[in-house]
């Protein structure tokens, strides 16, 4: 019987297992369901546990399993026993021995189960299917005009998603779960996307509940940038990093915080909106009602609309079709080949965003900071120590010590830290300890899987 792993809250407050004849069937638990809650809660736990140590440790023999975890051979047994059947898990094969019988060992099925990321953004969809060791399988993308209407937007939704599991790595095995990231604010906890950046159509939309109706499968949502940050923690730029920043220019501002191996977000999950601090008085109107916001004097349409005024202002009035030459890679080219417009414009972007930086690195005193973008696609390291070299100005000495600066280059990065996201919840995993893709079982000595059998 396919198992799925859901953890609600009862009155005492312990997570359950719950099991159905669909693996698609997101069943629910009574608050006051006695006496049977521990049992069932104990269990969900343990099998959470084997996952995650065969997921760090595997291959590993039945024996070494039960000494790791300190639970009785017998019922360590039994759990083994109904995850081997339902493909969760695998047996990896044996060694040879002087003595005795050969231990046969176990690990993580990669195909046992498959986990999909979705990430919504200006111009796409984009999905990824991972394998349970959370190797990437298969992406997909979907084009979107900018203000799609929200039916526009859940066809491609769905378009992506079905394209996912109809793919042959999608047919392998059955959907354990969806997560769902995307720029704007994101109420996590009810499930609800608030607001988006750049759809005026797509708010207050339960998708959590859904895409959980549509597909009946544990589901969770976040922000992108905190997918994104996420993302490049597991297999991009920061794997060892527990506390980190990500800074995201599109067309507005993008932040995220990694705190000791987990993502804040505030007590209603809107926390983080580094792109709407006060940075110049009596600025320009923000669309958030405010004025000189971050977001008014950093983004990629203000630097555009910069050096077009300042060239209509050099040459008394832009040539025709002048102004539609004015793109952000030739600006920052143009920047970092000495031109002199150029660099007064990127050069004032960097230093707003070096100062929005400094404060949040005296905030949250991070080991490392990551900086993404179109600007930073183009510009490079160029663009990066001029940034850091602005923040590095308001930083105390003892914070800025040992600050590693970063460009965030992954590819689907979002969609992948969304599918991490679910998968963490599913099996239980905290943030912190989930690794880059599980090693693959020929990379295992033998000797060290015989000393482990014993």
């Amino acid at each position: 019987m396919p198992f799925r792993i859901i953890i609600t809250r009862s009155s005492s407050q312990r997570p359950f297992l719950t099991q159905s004849n669909s693996p698609f069937e997101v069943p629910t638990v009574r608050a006051n369901q006695k006496p049977d809650g521990f049992y069932r809660s104990s269990k969900a736990q343990h099998r959470q546990l084997v996952f995650q140590a065969l997921y760090h440790q595997g291959p590993i023999s039945r024996y070494k399993l039960a000494e790791v975890l300190k639970l009785r051979y017998r019922t360590l047994r039994r759990l083994l026993s109904e995850m081997l059947h339902e493909g969760i898990i695998q047996e990896s094969g044996n060694v040879i021995v002087r003595r005795g019988r050969a231990p046969i060992f176990l690990s993580v099925n990669p195909h046992g189960g498959r986990i999909i990321g979705i990430a919504l953004d200006a111009c796409e969809v984009t999905g990824v299917l991972v394998g349970l060791d959370l190797s990437l399988q298969r992406t997909s993308h979907a084009k979107i005009g900018r203000n799609s209407s929200r039916k526009a937007i859940l066809e491609n939704i769905h378009s992506v998603i079905a394209e996912l599991r109809q793919s042959p790595e999608g047919r392998m095995a059955p959907l354990c779960g969806i997560g769902y990231g995307e720029y704007g604010l994101v109420d996590a906890n009810a499930g609800v996307a608030v607001r988006s950046t750049y759809h005026r159509a797509w708010h207050d939309v339960p998708i959590k509940e859904q895409l959980q109706k549509s597909y009946g499968v544990p589901v969770s949502i976040e922000t992108e940038e905190r997918c994104v940050l996420l993302a490049e923690h597991i297999w991009g730029a920061i794997p060892d990093t527990q506390t980190a920043l990500l800074i995201e220019v599109t067309s507005g501002i993008g932040f995220a915080v990694l705190d000791r191996g987990e993502l804040f977000s505030g007590a209603r999950g809107f926390g983080g909106e580094l792109g709407h601090i006060r940075l110049v008085r009596d600025g320009d109107a923000c669309p958030c009602g405010s004025r000189g916001c971050l977001e008014t004097v950093v983004s990629t349409r203000g630097i555009i609309e910069e050096m077009r005024q300042g060239l209509r202002h050099e040459r008394g009035g832009t040539p025709a079709g002048h102004a539609d030459r004015v793109t952000l890679e030739r600006v920052i080219q143009s920047a970092m080949q000495g031109d002199a417009l150029a660099g007064h414009v990127v050069g004032k972007t960097a230093s707003y965003l070096g100062q929005a930086a400094g404060i949040a690195i005296n905030l949250f005193n991070p080991d490392a900071v990551l900086l993404r973008g179109e600007m930073f696609r183009v510009g490079g390291s160029w663009l990066l120590d001029t940034v850091q070299h602005e923040a590095d100005s308001c930083v105390l000495k003892e914070l800025k010590m040992g600050v590693r600066w970063r460009l965030s280059m992954l590819e689907s990065a979002a969609a992948r830290g969304a599918a991490a996201r679910v998968f963490a919840e599913i099996f239980g995993f905290n943030l912190s300890l989930l690794p880059r893709p599980a090693v693959p079982i020929l990379e295992k000595s033998r000797r060290t899987m015989a000393r482990e059998g014993r």
